[in-house]
């Protein structure tokens, strides 16, 4: 999907390469938003600032093959900003982080699993995850995003990403009496 983008417009200031790119990521992030909040204005106004940041700061951003992580990132970033402004330095990062909305099992289940007896099973052992380890589920099965970019998208190390990646596959796992191989046929991505 990204190779329909003109990178080096982007970066050149190519407006309808930049909207092209804005066309591309703007569902995805909107998608992504609703499971950090419901707000869904402030998901919009947080994707707009996004790419007009992406714009203003357009000769610092990383190569192409670094977008994708990069740009859930920034809008990441960007959301929790909201989150900590709104709060006005009344909580701690650890205590904001707890308390913002948690990913709902709902929202990574695929479409296609049409077995009633096996989506029940699979939401209930996404829904005994953490939060931090949904949304790496999330990330990696739903958006089909790597492991360096969700490192990215969630600011820890690669390792860490691995780490949670296999905490939340174990649990799910053994939640669901599956094998790893049948369990990630189940969450492979579309």
């Amino acid at each position: 999907m990204e190779e329909h983008i003109n990178w080096e417009g982007v970066i050149a200031g190519d407006v309808p390469s930049h909207t092209a790119l804005y066309n591309l990521y703007f569902d995805r992030l909107f998608n992504y938003g609703r499971k950090l909040t419901a707000d869904e204005s402030l998901i919009e106004d947080t994707i707009q600032e996004t790419f007009v940041r992406l714009w203003a700061d357009r000769q610092k951003l990383p190569p192409a093959a670094a977008w994708n992580g990069y740009i859930f990132r920034m809008f990441r970033n960007a959301l929790f900003r909201h989150f900590r402004d709104a709060e006005r330095h009344r909580l701690s990062l650890e205590e904001l982080e707890a308390r913002l909305p948690e990913f709902n099992a709902d929202h990574i289940l695929l479409a296609r699993e049409s077995d009633a007896a096996t989506q029940a099973r699979l939401r209930k052992a996404i829904g005994a995850l953490s939060a931090r380890q949904r949304e790496a589920i999330f990330l990696r099965f739903y958006e089909n995003l790597s492991y360096d970019e969700i490192a990215a998208v969630m600011d820890i190390s690669v390792k860490a990403s691995y780490k949670l990646m296999a905490r939340a596959l174990n649990e799910m796992r053994e939640a669901m009496g599956l094998s790893l191989v049948a369990l990630l046929f189940l969450l492979r991505p579309c």
